[in-house]
């Protein structure tokens, strides 16, 4: 039986690729990032009364489900070890979004000059992967736009 590790941060969000969205569930665990795709559509209206329920009871589930699939190693999963991230944007941050629903943006850029970018609540995570990667050994440095990372030391 695999086990299964209880992540750091989990929400609802969407891995924005260059033509496509891939709704799902992003994670933190202590040692890497992960992105667990889900197949659910949105409802028509999300913000009818009926559709606000429905949305919020899938979101509830597949957050409950997210770290089962990471820890079996579906196909459906974008893993990013936290000791190859680079870098961490706001893009709300930068004016480049606006503070409404969906509309900010994570940006996850690694050593390789990889850019992850996901709808979700930047600022929580943030302040999250800023003690995750610290407590790895790497040195975190805040910027106006997120942090800048440096390898360990």
């Amino acid at each position: 039986m695999t086990e299964i590790a209880k992540p750091i941060r989990s929400e609802t969000a969407e891995w924005v690729g260059n033509r496509n969205k891939a709704p799902g569930t992003l994670l933190l665990y202590p040692d890497k990032l992960v992105h667990v795709s889900s197949r659910r559509q949105m409802p028509i209206s999300r913000f009818s009364p009926q559709g606000f329920v429905a949305t919020a009871i899938a979101d509830a589930v597949e957050r409950n489900q997210a770290p089962k699939k990471a820890a079996v190693g579906r196909a459906d999963i974008a893993e990013i070890p936290l000791d190859s991230i680079a870098s961490v944007e706001n893009l709300s941050a930068m004016g480049r979004a606006t503070r409404v629903f969906h509309d900010r943006h994570l940006v996850v850029t690694t050593s390789e000059m990889i850019a992850y970018r996901f709808s979700c609540t930047p600022d929580y995570w943030i302040a999250d992967m800023a003690k995750a990667l610290a407590a790895r050994g790497h040195h975190v440095l805040p910027t106006p736009q997120g942090l800048a990372v440096s390898a360990r030391a």
